[in-house]
């Protein structure tokens, strides 16, 4: 069998559990594979979920299903319901994913999608690569695009035990060599599908950005240059990286920022060093602000000034809180909103709790000093 990707003549099937109108995830990529294929002249038939995509529920117009049908720039979408997630755990995701194969099997049973020769299968969820495989006539060819490998995924944020993750390593080997074909973002990937048993022809073709939307804004006179982090912390996104990356970024570019913007359940496992630098800085910038607060009215007669003196005292220390922001550091009060939600939720444990909340308070203890 040629190790070319299969080529897609008219009419193509594309199965996207995350789609067009969501704006994050998978939904903008496989949007956008959607609508190059119509530009080229395919004709474009799309088997979606309501969009929903960071929210659990559908977003409210299309919750009635009054837009389960409708064409978007040359495509031809059928959107189905599935039921909202209870939580973040393994058995919410399968309950959500399942519910999408049960409803996506319904449409193509009832030949509410039509069976073609070419069908564009996009994961997350794996089981899409299944509606994929039943969505093609006999000979036709499916083309698998893998974003998470979900086996992985679940075993690195502790999501079920080892007989669960198990289980699912082997359906997913057994689904992804269905394929005809697969497509992944990375090497890597493409190394731990190999190391997984699939068999099939595997091309990388890694995340894109539309550069033309997209580009660095204008740096002021004298600022430093910035690179950013705008997104979740959470294992998945891999943010150890970045932390690895900081120090090479700094030796290329001296004066270089490194700015994080998020969060997420990550917050609890910094490691204790990271902790302990980005608690001192939050301490620093608190205690920086209060002194300019200080500065700032100590001269002011509260009999003349009345109740600005209080009014400027409050504006000035807010240039701590800002600080603390723009740098993305560490402050203890903040984190106590944050990472007791992740760990409600499952996502941190009590001990990276407790772990975080000490070596933050003692950053700031001691930046506050410092």
């Amino acid at each position: 069998m040629s190790n070319a990707p299969p080529r897609f003549p008219p009419p193509t099937l594309v199965i996207a559990q995350f789609f067009w109108p969501e704006r994050i995830g998978s939904a903008p990529y496989c949007t956008e594979a959607a609508t190059w294929l119509a530009a080229q002249g395919a004709t474009v038939e799309v088997l979606a979920a309501r969009p929903h995509y960071p929210s659990a529920e559908a977003f409210p117009e299309y919750q009635e299903g009054l837009r389960d049908r409708e064409s978007v720039l040359g495509t031809r979408i059928l959107r189905v319901p599935v039921r909202a997630r209870w939580g973040s755990g393994a058995g919410a995701r399968m309950h959500s994913e399942g519910s999408f194969l049960r409803a996506g099997l319904a449409r193509i049973l009832t030949r509410q999608v039509t069976r073609r020769a070419h069908v564009l299968a996009f994961c997350p969820s794996m089981l899409a690569l299944l509606l994929g495989r039943l969505a093609s006539v006999r000979g036709g060819r499916l083309l698998g695009v893998v974003h998470d490998i979900q086996s992985g995924l679940a075993s690195g944020l502790g999501l079920g035990g080892g007989i669960l993750v198990g289980g699912m390593r082997l359906a997913e080997r057994w689904l992804l060599n269905r394929c005809d074909a697969l497509i992944v973002l990375s090497e890597a990937m493409r190394r731990e599908l190999q190391e997984m048993g699939v068999t099939r022809p595997i091309h990388v073709l890694s995340i894109w950005a539309d550069t033309t939307r997209i580009r660095p804004l204008a740096r002021p006179p004298g600022a430093p240059p910035t690179a950013l982090y705008s997104g979740n912390f959470g294992r998945k996104q891999g943010l150890e990286q970045l932390f690895d990356m900081a120090p090479r970024l700094s030796a290329r570019v001296p004066g270089v920022r490194l700015l994080l913007r998020g969060e997420g359940a990550e917050k609890a496992r910094l490691s204790w060093d990271k902790a302990l630098v980005a608690g001192f800085l939050a301490g620093a910038y608190i205690a920086f602000g209060a002194l300019l607060a200080i500065t700032v009215s100590a001269g002011l007669n509260p009999d003349v000034w009345g109740g600005l003196s209080t009014f400027f005292t409050g504006a000035v220390f807010s240039l701590g809180l800002i600080l603390v922001v723009i740098a993305g550091s560490e402050l203890l009060t903040g984190n106590m909103a944050l990472v007791p939600l992740a760990a409600i939720r499952g996502r941190a444990s009590l001990a990276e709790l407790a772990h975080n909340f000490f070596f933050v308070l003692i950053g700031n203890l001691i930046g506050s000093l410092f």
